[in-house]
């Protein structure tokens, strides 16, 4: 963020982007899913302390801070004693949007759909089947500003034109 920040005036848009797991190291499994979730929320925690610094420095040089992979993942150990494994892990998962939707241009959450189904903390598919991630997300009361906002569409295609340097008929392509 501070690079981005030094070099605002060479570049003229940075996205800066973040990846955000708590299962991989000891200090994950070691605590509990709840202090998980209660860390995502405290805004003088770490991780919100960080995003709000970092997102303040990317977006003061004309960027973006976004989360490029993250997960409802949690270690055994952080569900250890658990009594609604169901009920930990979609407040976990809140938390988290929460956290994205106040400091972040985005998120992209790790992976729509794994070969074995049922892994409600990797599989996006699996996480809202089970009830652990909302139906919806996104801009929640927001939406309704940006809807009414006349220059959306004149933004969005400025924004769509300058990403794919001049070619708008790339749009409306489709994967298989």
């Amino acid at each position: 963020a501070g690079f981005i920040e030094s070099h605002a005036s060479q570049v003229q848009f940075t996205v800066l982007d973040h990846h955000l797991y708590r299962c991989f190291t000891q200090g994950d499994a070691s605590t509990p899913a709840t202090q998980h979730t209660r860390n995502l929320r405290d805004a003088n925690a770490g991780t919100p302390q960080m995003f709000a610094r970092v997102s303040q420095k990317v977006q003061g040089a004309g960027g973006a801070f976004v989360v490029g992979e993250w997960s409802g993942a949690l270690n055994p150990g952080s569900l250890h004693g658990v009594p609604n494994e169901t009920d930990v892990r979609r407040d976990y998962i809140a938390a988290q949007l929460e956290l994205y939707e106040q400091h972040c241009a985005g998120s992209f959450f790790w992976t729509y759909k794994k070969q074995h189904p049922g892994d409600k903390g990797w599989s996006l598919r699996d996480a809202v089947a089970a009830g652990v991630f909302p139906a919806r997300v996104g801009l929640g009361h927001r939406d309704a500003v940006l809807r009414a906002d006349p220059q959306r569409p004149a933004r969005r295609d400025h924004a769509r034109d300058a990403s794919l340097g001049g070619f708008p008929d790339c749009i409306g392509f489709t994967w298989s």
